[in-house]
């Protein structure tokens, strides 16, 4: 580490150069060696300064990614729940029976847990300093993977049944596509952080 320079390793640093440059160079005075350690101690916060905010822009990007796809699914599901229904259901015979009423009322469920998740979501952005270790954000963060990777696993088996004409809803078109797709992305994304922070 730059910052666990000592004396004797700035003499060292001081003499190769001398070296390189094939000159005779007089030994360093201790005023000067402090002055080399402090300008290393210094590039080495400037360093970690650069660092720590690159993670929290980062942090910041995937938390509001987070925030917004669970608020669009609040959306879908509570209060387009009769429009989403129709996706789910996509044949019109379909529908007239009690049991697509029930489905369609179910959206409010999952809409409300998404509603939590996105709350959750834009409540650590505005409180980034309330969790003091990596440690913490990486479950955190391995939270909203796992939550992401529900929607996208859970969307699998259907997928597979596509590939032979069958299933119940189509993974490989629209507004099913789409979450496929993002629920993927959010938990990599999700996933990769953590394990960045856990490293």
């Amino acid at each position: 580490m730059l910052n666990a320079l000592t004396l004797p390793q700035c003499g060292r640093r001081y003499q190769a150069n001398a070296g390189i440059l094939g000159v005779e160079m007089a030994p360093l005075s201790r005023k000067v060696r402090y002055d080399l350690i402090a300008e290393e101690r210094y590039y080495q916060q400037n360093i970690q300064l650069i660092e720590k905010i690159q993670m929290t822009m980062t942090l910041v990007a995937v938390l509001l990614l987070n925030a917004i796809w669970f608020g669009l699914a609040f959306e879908a599901f509570y209060i387009r729940r009769r429009v989403f229904g129709k996706v789910m259901v996509p044949i019109r015979e379909d529908r007239e029976n009690t049991a697509y009423d029930a489905l369609v009322e179910s959206g409010r469920f999952m809409g409300g847990f998404n509603l939590a998740l996105s709350a959750l979501n834009i409540a650590l952005i505005f409180n980034l300093g309330g969790f003091s270790t990596d440690r913490q954000w990486a479950m955190l963060l391995a939270f909203n993977a796992i939550a992401h990777a529900s929607q996208f696993v859970g969307n699998v088996p259907m997928a597979l049944r596509n590939r032979h004409g069958e299933g119940q809803w189509n993974v490989f078109k629209g507004v099913m596509l789409r979450i496929f797709v993002i629920d993927f992305v959010l938990m990599i994304f999700n996933s990769f952080i953590a394990v960045m922070l856990l490293v």
